[in-house]
């Protein structure tokens, strides 16, 4: 029997095996290996030797045959894929239905490409699959969640991931919510999708404001899932002020002041892990040592033994953190470098009688805003400690009165510059670093 007789008879047997509703999966190889597939749309497979073209009308009917045999069987198949980096986020259940629609479509269309090989990647991407997704719905398992495949047009349906996640804060109401921002963090990086410094800080300042700050101190816990680092000073110091912020908005309440100092001294503890600043040698400009972060424990430490326990540090906080940050003024320089320019760089411009534009004016104004709360914890936690609560027994007390007053003198000329220079719009008693100072007695 020659070649041409041969592949006659063999587009006769397929043709034949069409009618009776068998399909070329039914005898795959068990070792043969094809990309993400539904029962009701199998993958023909052809001998070597015979040209694809020559059997089309074959492949045909023998594909209609199969549909028609299997109508009423179910739609889809599930298929695992490979990951290369981990699952998809699974989310709780949310406060609103838009909120969990902003949480599909990161799963759907951000998330699960990239944890697709080329070949499903293709199959999504492609236009001309179009039909045979919307004929045979295909599911994909990325870890334990279960996804349709559905088209998508890269140019269009594929949405800005930082506007799904300002979305996603936006729409966040309760601690379930916030949890789930926290696993949108996780699920963009187990993508490998690098998140902004700018927007992290933006998760970080609106869960506070929230009073989600534990929820927050758990996104860091878990750097090695949400790559949520304290590394960053931003991030850091964004992390402080909240914490500083869950105390002083109670009026400084007992319970409130107790939790705050717990979240801060997590916080001074994460720092010693590797992932964070935890290297064995401190270097100069090291984080864990600087005054800036020791003076948010001092600050809550003393403020409640003032206020709570009769002015007695019960526990050798006040004592131990008051050691800590004089020791840290000492350290590097900064006593006699750093503390003299505090609040200087952008508070002398805004003094000065020279001239500035309007637009050197504003990022002198913005900046200042954003520096004077890194300071209301030294300036406050040293006075209370020194005057409320240690007395005779203040480390370095010479010092220490050395620090408050110049501290103070530039946080008051901070709040007149503020003053002058903010925008007739804004209510400036309105503002976040005005209010710190009033909670604090300035």
């Amino acid at each position: 029997m020659d070649a041409l007789s041969t592949m006659v008879w063999r587009v006769r047997f397929w043709r034949f095996l069409g009618t009776l509703g068998f399909g070329y999966r039914m005898f795959r190889p068990s070792n043969s290996r094809l990309p993400v597939h539904s029962n009701d749309s199998p993958f023909y497979s052809l001998p070597m030797n015979v040209p694809k073209r020559c059997c089309q009308p074959a492949l045909r009917g023998c594909a209609l045959a199969s549909r028609r045999a299997n109508a009423s069987r179910r739609a889809f198949s599930l298929s695992s894929c490979p990951q290369k980096h981990g699952g998809l986020p699974v989310f709780q259940e949310s406060s609103s239905e838009e909120l969990s629609k902003v949480l599909y479509t990161l799963n759907a269309k951000i998330l699960l490409p990239h944890h697709l090989n080329p070949e499903q990647k293709r199959l999504i991407f492609k236009d001309k699959n179009i039909a045979k997704l919307e004929a045979d719905p295909i599911y994909a398992q990325i870890g334990t969640v279960e996804m349709p495949l559905e088209h998508i047009q890269r140019t269009r349906d594929i949405p800005r991931k930082w506007l799904i996640f300002k979305q996603a804060v936006e729409l966040s109401t309760d601690q379930k919510d916030w949890e789930n921002v926290v696993k949108m963090l996780e699920g963009f990086h187990s993508a490998n999708i690098k998140m902004k410094e700018q927007h992290l800080l933006k998760f970080i300042r609106r869960a506070n404001e929230a009073g989600m700050q534990h929820v927050v101190l758990n996104a860091l816990q878990r750097v090695h899932r949400t790559g949520l680092s304290l590394k960053s000073p931003a991030i850091l110091q964004e992390v402080l002020a909240g914490i500083h912020h869950k105390a002083s908005v109670s009026g400084w309440e007992n319970e409130s002041t107790k939790k705050a100092l717990s979240l801060a001294e997590q916080v001074v503890e994460l720092m010693e892990n590797p992932e964070h600043l935890g290297e064995a040698i401190a270097k100069s400009g090291d984080l864990r040592a600087s005054p800036l972060v020791i003076a948010v424990p001092l600050e809550l430490a003393a403020v409640r033994a003032a206020k709570h326990t009769q002015g007695e540090d019960k526990d050798g906080k006040v004592a131990k953190y008051a050691q800590r940050i004089m020791a840290a003024f000492k350290q590097d320089g900064f006593f006699e470098n750093v503390l003299p320019k505090a609040l200087s760089k952008h508070l002398n411009p805004l003094q000065s009688d020279t001239k500035l534009d309007d637009k050197s004016k504003t990022l002198h104004y913005h900046e200042l805003k954003r520096e004077i709360p890194k300071w209301i914890p030294v300036w406050y936690g040293l006075k209370t400690a020194s005057l409320e609560v240690l007395g005779k027994n203040t480390p370095m007390a010479e010092d220490v009165g050395k620090i408050i007053y110049l501290v103070g003198e530039r946080l008051t000329a901070a709040e007149l510059a503020i003053r002058k220079c903010a925008p007739s719009e804004v209510n400036v008693d309105d503002l976040p670093c005005i209010i710190a100072l009033k909670e604090c007695g300035k």
